[in-house]
């Protein structure tokens, strides 16, 4: 997904993740190989070392076979564990967005840690980034950045925060254009769906952005009630709505037909 969007000419400053992607070493190393800034979420288990594991393969002891697997010269830390042998003064509260109720804050705690998959000849240094609410006693994410190493942890907490709006920008595309109502046994039909509520949110979202001078809290959902409104709507009779709901009935009727006749047919 990545190289078919660089391929395509998207631009973008950083890639952010949650930990479904972000638990996958070899996705993250390969992301810092093609130079790609990211922010991942990661899970508390995630293994970091606080100094260079420097790996290296051992001597041969004795008569036994000559070692080929490197070995890590210090030992790893859960990043969970990590995060609560800190002291209180490390933590730091940062304003990291404008919210609908004045800006919102967080503490984080940051370090510079190194990772090594087992593998690799070097281990990788990147940022391990910690996050809780304010007035919370239990961390609400764990992350990981190959971001550069001066780069101050203001930048890294509003980075880490932009992954907001994407969730936002789903949420809306459900609640507003129909993201997730779908029925659909092929996937080509699924992509006609995606594409299709994509290009309707998009539409939306190029509406919000003309009208945010003259109404800075316009919304989504603001948009569709004004068009179910402003927008002509063809009148049905109930010749017309009764023809519509048998048409539907017989596509109905004709698939559950199509998928008796292949069941039988894959039983012979």
């Amino acid at each position: 997904m990545v190289d078919t969007a660089v391929r395509r000419g998207v631009r973008f400053g950083a890639i952010a993740v949650g930990g479904g992607y972000g638990k996958e070493p070899t996705f993250l190393r390969e992301l810092d190989g093609r130079s790609h800034r990211f922010m991942a979420d990661v899970h508390c288990d995630q293994r970091v070392y606080e100094q260079d594991p420097a790996p290296v393969v051992p001597e041969r002891f004795g008569w036994g076979r000559r070692p080929r697997q490197a070995v890590a010269q210090t030992s790893a830390v859960r990043v969970d564990d990590w995060a609560a042998a800190q002291p209180a003064t490390a933590w730091r509260k940062l304003t990291v967005r404008q919210g609908e109720r004045g800006k919102l804050a967080a503490e984080y705690l940051h370090a510079h840690v190194w990772v090594w998959d087992g593998r690799e000849a070097q281990s990788r240094r990147w940022h391990l980034l910690v996050r809780r609410e304010v007035g919370a006693g239990t961390v609400s994410r764990y992350c990981l950045s190959n971001a550069s190493d001066d780069t101050p942890l203001e930048a890294l907490a509003r980075l880490q925060a932009q992954r907001y709006f994407i969730e936002h920008s789903f949420r809306e595309a459900k609640t507003e254009c129909g993201l997730a109502d779908y029925q659909v046994r092929r996937w080509d039909a699924w992509h006609h769906h995606m594409a299709l509520v994509m290009l309707g949110t998009l539409f939306l979202v190029k509406q919000k952005r003309v009208a945010r001078q003259r109404w800075p809290m316009l919304s989504l959902n603001d948009l569709v009630t004004a068009m179910a409104q402003l927008l002509p709507r063809r009148s049905q009779t109930a010749e017309a709505i009764a023809d519509v709901i048998n048409r539907r009935h017989r596509m109905r009727q004709s698939a559950q037909e199509s998928c008796v006749r292949r069941s039988m047919a894959a039983r012979e």
